[in-house]
């Protein structure tokens, strides 16, 4: 048994297969690589988060973009051993570097100019906050609290009582914590006003590296693989209708007709009454009867 297809019905298969080969072979080759520049991606999300949380006086930023960033390399590794400079955040692998630093304000000026001279600086940004400095008082609690120190110490070395002396004691150690919190909370802001935080991002847009040949040559072989396999999983699929189809027929499975009114008329029928024999009576002039007995066809 074979199965008949319309002419538009062959197209529209011819032209399915050809337009998934060129696709597939197009994604998996990547082609448009041969004439657009490779472009490179940063995930920058952590170290943006960590800028932005940054409660510094004055925090910049400078971004770069350059063929060649050998020199801003070499600049942020100068400024990560100046003394004072202490690194935030590093992120460098050979298409990028992002830095965050924390420099001091009588260092940072000249740093900015030396990056200001370097090819590939695209954007810089300052921004200043106020209200950024140590509280009047907090300073006034941290001075309460060392007079609070002196004058248990006076007492100590004045008592005699052990247990006036174990009480001073105590209230002495207390004061003494609260110096040294308050100490270290007035260290941390004097820093914020005194160091500023310097977000160096650059990015190294080389031009793209691939070769057009092997690159073309990808995309014709895929191609033609991918149409080879359509067109025998379409001839399978072909070979399996017609098998299951032939094994329907020996079953005895048949295709139902219409019910028109020429389906009143079985193959059967038709081909019995095809070349009947028909008996004709013809009567002559004088009367006389006449049979004649023909096969219609």
């Amino acid at each position: 048994m074979k199965i008949h297809l319309r002419k538009e019905t062959k197209l529209i298969i011819v032209l399915f297969i050809f337009l998934v080969s060129i696709y597939v072979g197009y994604k998996s080759s990547h082609i448009t690589r041969i004439f657009l520049p490779k472009q490179t991606t940063v995930d920058t999300k952590e170290a943006d988060k960590l800028f932005e949380n940054a409660k510094n006086q004055r925090k910049i930023t400078m971004q770069f973009r350059s063929k060649d960033d050998t020199q801003i390399r070499n600049l942020i590794n100068e400024l990560t051993f100046m003394d004072g400079v202490t690194t935030k955040y590093s992120d460098s692998k050979k298409n990028y570097q992002l830095f965050i630093l924390e420099v001091p304000n009588q260092k940072i000026e000249n740093e900015i100019k030396k990056l200001r001279q370097l090819p590939g600086l695209e954007s810089e940004h300052i921004k200043s906050s106020t209200g950024v400095g140590v509280d009047t008082n907090v300073k006034e609690n941290l001075e309460n609290y060392k007079i609070t120190k002196n004058r248990l110490q006076d007492l100590i070395n004045k008592t005699s009582s052990p247990l006036s002396l174990a009480k001073f004691q105590a209230d002495l150690e207390r004061a003494q914590s609260k110096i040294d919190s308050l100490n270290s909370f007035v260290a941390m802001q004097e820093r914020l006003v005194d160091h500023d935080i310097l977000y160096i991002s650059s990015i190294n847009q080389t031009a793209s590296s691939v070769s057009p040949k092997k690159v073309i040559w990808k995309f014709v072989y895929v191609t033609i693989l991918t149409m080879l396999f359509l067109i025998l999983c379409f001839v399978l699929l072909y070979l399996l209708t017609v098998a299951i189809t032939n094994l329907m027929s020996a079953m005895g499975i048949r295709t139902s007709r219409g019910s028109g009114s020429s389906s009143t008329y079985k193959y059967g029928d038709y081909k019995s009454s095809y070349g009947r024999k028909v008996k004709r009576i013809y009567k002559d002039k004088d009367g006389k009867r006449r049979e004649e007995v023909s096969k219609e066809k």
